[in-house]
C-alpha cells in the first residue's frame, strides 16, 4: 500500500491520464505534513467506479475533487467513509449506481439535500 501525504498520493494517481477506476482502503487521518504545492500534472478520466472503505481522509477526498476540476465516476461503492456527502455531490451528474451498507457506521451522518 503506497505510503505519503495526500498530495503525494494524488500527484502519483494524477500521473494516469486514462485511469477510469479507483479504490480507497484503510485511509487513517494524516500525520504527517503536506506539500501545497505539489500539484498534480495530468487529470484522470475517472469514469468507471469508485470504491472506498473504511476511510477517514476527508481532506484527501476534497482535494482530489479541487484538483483534479471534479471527478466523475458512474458507479461508487462506499462503507465508513468520512466525506461521503462530497463524493456524492461531486458525482452527482454522472453517477449511475451507489452501493450503500446498512451497517455502515458513518451511514446515519449522510443527509440527502435534495
Amino acid at each position: 500500500m503506497p505510503k505519503g501525504s495526500y498530495r503525494q498520493i494524488l500527484f502519483f494517481v494524477g500521473m494516469f491520464q486514462y485511469l477510469e477506476d479507483l479504490r480507497l482502503l484503510s485511509c487513517v487521518p494524516d500525520h504527517f505534513e503536506s506539500d501545497p504545492t505539489l500539484v498534480p500534472l495530468l487529470t484522470p478520466l475517472f469514469g468507471g467506479r469508485l470504491r472506498v472503505m473504511r476511510f477517514t481522509r476527508a481532506s484527501l477526498l476534497k482535494d482530489m475533487v479541487d484538483l483534479f476540476e471534479g471527478i466523475r465516476f458512474h458507479y461508487m461503492d462506499l462503507f465508513n467513509v468520512n466525506g461521503m456527502g462530497l463524493l456524492m455531490d461531486a458525482c452527482a451528474e454522472t453517477l449511475e449506481t451507489l452501493r450503500v451498507y446498512p451497517t455502515d457506521p458513518r451511514g446515519e451522518q449522510l443527509s440527502l439535500k435534495g
